[in-house]
């Protein structure tokens, strides 16, 4: 909308960059645009009506099975590596064998600690940490703007 990325609830208040409190009719705040299905449920969810569907595509995959690299897991789990390992080891690993468990229990989710690696680091556990809560925070954003911003 206007060539910017816009979060709004209303089309014509988007367009016209109002700010205040929305004055207009149905038809020139219903929204003409491309969104994946969770977006839709949730849109209903909240009170939103489909007026009009003009296409739906549906794929057989809805998520990468293990053998396929994801978009963005070679990233999330390079940190999440850095962060297990700076986060030292877990209370209970004492021995060896408990500490190799540990470290295998990663590697099945595609995760590989280095066993030398392991050390508590509460610096480098924190920056790693923000950049895998930095990368999905706005996913995760649970309130709703009522007004266009």
């Amino acid at each position: 909308m206007n060539n910017k990325l816009m979060f709004v609830n209303c089309q014509k208040c988007g367009e016209d960059f109002v700010r205040e409190e929305c004055q207009h009719s149905i038809q020139e705040r219903s929204l003409k645009g491309t969104w994946v299905i969770e977006e839709v449920l949730k849109a209903i969810e909240k009170g939103y009506q489909i007026i009009e569907t003009y296409e739906i595509w549906e794929y057989d995959t809805i998520q990468l099975s293990k053998d396929q690299e994801g978009l963005f897991s070679g990233m999330m789990n390079k940190f999440l590596q850095i962060k297990q390992q700076a986060s030292g080891w877990p209370k209970h690993c004492l021995t060896d064998e408990e500490k190799n468990r540990y470290i295998d229990a990663f590697l099945d989710r595609d995760i590989k600690l280095e066993f030398s690696k392991i050390i508590e680091n509460p610096c480098l556990r924190s920056l790693a940490k923000l950049m895998l809560n930095s990368f999905g925070v706005n996913l995760l954003k649970k309130k709703t703007k009522t007004k266009p911003q």
